[in-house]
């Protein structure tokens, strides 16, 4: 697992964290009370945006295969007969 998605995943809790706070009955359950100018609206939308923001960081597939060798033309005249690949 990469540093990126682990990082991914820990914002994508907090989102969900935040999300569930918003909900007044969820909040008296855990005994968490939030500042009182705080519109429970404005913590859902927080919440939602810090899902959306650790879905991308967390699901997005970074870890695609590198390419190792480079692919370089075999030519006969003017005319690519084929391909090789590139030792580096």
């Amino acid at each position: 697992m990469e540093k990126k998605n682990l990082i991914g995943y820990i914002v994508f809790g907090i989102g969900a964290l935040l999300f569930l706070l918003s909900y007044p009955s969820i909040r008296a359950l855990l005994k968490i009370k939030l500042p009182s100018g705080i519109p429970d609206l404005a913590v859902m939308i927080i919440g939602v945006a810090v899902i959306f923001i650790g879905a991308y960081f967390g699901f997005s597939r970074s870890n695609t295969p590198k390419q190792i060798s480079e692919e370089v033309p075999i030519y006969h005249g003017k005319h690519i007969v084929g391909y090789r690949k590139e030792k580096k």
